[in-house]
């Protein structure tokens, strides 16, 4: 007779009962297996990690892809010229955001989550010594601040791109010729793959200039380059540009673009122009040069 229980073997032989327990895990052998897992997840995290951080890269040139799209679809529409604007003072009536999400909420729907960049999809809460807006970082958003005497439009003004603002059709008659000239309005332009349009910025929007000086310290915004010069992509930002194509660039690479048409892109701050890493500040010296 044979019988078996649960934990153990029970054996039954003319008349004698032989009880056969069954062999465990020491506790070393638990120990080992613990220490074997917690080195294969001390693997695998900064995997992981870098996985999703590619992932969310990914995701945000997706989105300026998109914004290739409405912005193509606006010059289309507009006899080939980018939005008419005067300044970026928030959504006003000639402001280029209002042009630009009205029409893409007349002609484009599902653009409201590619205002954010996914590394930087949560608005920040400092706001500035006005009280109107609150400044974007590394790995958060710009927004206005919510006031009553706005349209609606301001409640929904945010987002983790910013506008090159030499892109604009600006057309004031009173600014001096040589300024005048530095707007491309159109995207009908000779090199327009090397103009930028939207890139990762703690601003909606700005004036770039080649003798800008970049920031001594991280999230530093004094020149209007500073406020691209994010490492929100590990080392670098994410751009649209006039061709509507979109790709990665290193952020001492954001001094090379073209962002107006009297922009040297062999400045002060790039290879072409003497500047060698010692010159960067600290942060930025192990930065690709260009």
């Amino acid at each position: 007779m044979e019988a078996e229980t649960c934990g153990r073997l029970t054996l039954h032989r003319q008349g004698q009962t032989i009880v056969e327990k069954r062999k465990g895990f020491t506790l070393v052998e638990l120990l080992v297996v613990i220490a074997v897992v917690a080195l294969l997840m001390a693997m695998l995290l900064p995997v992981l990690w870098r996985v999703k951080r590619q992932a969310k890269e990914v995701l945000c040139r997706s989105n300026l892809r998109e914004w290739g799209v409405v912005f193509g679809m606006y010059t289309s529409g507009n006899d080939g010229y980018l939005p008419r604007c005067r300044g970026g003072d928030g959504p006003t009536e000639m402001g280029w955001s209002v042009k630009i999400l009205d029409y893409e909420q007349r002609h484009y729907t599902g653009t409201e989550d590619i205002r954010l960049c996914p590394t930087a999809a949560e608005v920040g809460t400092g706001v500035d010594d006005e009280g109107r807006r609150i400044l974007g970082s590394t790995f958060e958003a710009w927004g206005w601040v919510e006031a009553s005497d706005k349209t609606d439009l301001w409640k929904e003004y945010r987002g983790s791109y910013g506008l090159n603002r030499w892109v604009w059709n600006y057309d004031y008659k009173w600014i001096d010729a040589k300024v005048a000239d530095r707007w491309w309005r159109t995207p009908l332009v000779q090199g327009a793959s090397n103009v930028p349009v939207f890139v990762d910025c703690a601003w909606e929007s700005m004036w770039a200039g080649e003798e800008d000086d970049p920031p001594e310290q991280e999230e530093q915004f004094e020149s209007a380059m500073s406020y691209y010069c994010l490492n929100r992509h590990d080392g670098g930002v994410n751009g649209l540009f006039l061709d509507w194509s979109v790709r990665e660039l290193g952020l001492k690479q954001l001094w090379t673009l073209k962002w107006h048409r009297q922009f040297d892109t062999a400045g002060p701050w790039t290879r072409a122009g003497g500047c060698t890493a010692e010159k960067w500040p600290s942060w930025m010296r192990t930065f690709e040069d260009y």
